[in-house]
């Protein structure tokens, strides 16, 4: 398994004609793959969550304020 240290070595040698595209593609790829993983969880408790949502109205009475004015 790559270090992160082996990684970053990788991509700075890279050949400088590509550099820069290459770079941002694999910047762009960790984003979207950390992004990812990060909502994963919270699928899954919504999923879970779901039903009783349905079910139980006093779960979802806050629910009845959304389009009401809110001053602090």
């Amino acid at each position: 398994m790559m270090q992160a240290t082996d990684i970053i070595h990788d991509i700075i040698l890279l050949p400088v004609s590509q550099t820069n595209v290459e770079r941002m593609l694999i910047v762009e790829q960790i984003l979207r793959s950390t992004r990812h993983e990060e909502q994963l969880p919270l699928e899954k408790a919504a999923e879970c969550l779901y039903a009783d949502y349905c079910n139980d109205k006093e779960l979802a009475l806050f629910t009845q304020l959304d389009c009401e004015d809110f001053y602090a």
